[in-house]
């Protein structure tokens, strides 16, 4: 053991207080992760599930559900971030775990691979490395399909503010022609504005 060496466990350690050090400063900064939505009582609330046919909602209900889906999109990104960070990690908690322990090793380059890979310690680096790995992509998942809903709320909001805009326009156009003495859309005339 050299004088730059450290204890194995001090070694993996310096790799989880980064992660925590660093999101303590955001923190500090006040800047907060996005928090779990809550329901109307305080409670957690659950995931809002997309409606089978949007074009049948109201427009205040599409109002809820955007905030719904948004508060939610928040969350989790913010956790799929931190979970990247916590792979990254254990990443190189995992390559810090193969060289230590490989250099203590005897016997060929393939003898010192095969003794490291089995190696209690290693497994264990190892496996925690492919939780957070598993956890990140699982979160990637989530933040994507909570990105779609937004986008298909949002979309069925633009339709339906279309179709509302252009039923009042043409009744616009319809009262506008009435007034001055002109037909109406479906070639009328108003009583007293012939």
């Amino acid at each position: 053991m050299t004088r730059w060496d450290v204890k194995f466990e001090d070694g993996l350690a310096y790799y989880d207080s980064a992660v925590d050090e660093a999101e303590q400063e955001v923190l500090d900064m006040g800047l907060l992760m996005g928090e779990r939505p809550t329901d109307t009582k305080g409670g957690f609330a659950d995931r809002p599930q997309m409606p089978v046919d949007l074009s049948e909602c109201s427009w205040k209900y599409l109002q809820k559900l955007i905030g719904q889906f948004t508060g939610w999109y928040d969350y989790a990104i913010g956790q799929y971030k931190l979970a990247i960070c916590k792979r990254n990690a254990a990443d190189k908690k995992k390559a810090y775990g193969w060289s230590r322990i490989r250099k203590n090793k005897e016997g060929t380059v393939a003898d010192k691979d095969d003794d490291t890979r089995v190696d209690s310690r290693y497994m264990q680096q190892d496996a925690h490395y492919e939780y957070s790995d598993t956890k990140a992509r699982l979160l990637e998942g989530i933040v994507d399909g909570l990105k779609r809903d937004i986008e298909t709320v949002s979309r069925s909001m633009t339709a339906l503010e279309g179709r509302q805009g252009v039923e009042g326009r043409s009744a616009g156009v319809e009262r506008k022609g009435r007034q001055h003495g002109r037909p109406d859309v479906l070639g009328r005339f108003r009583k007293g504005n012939q």
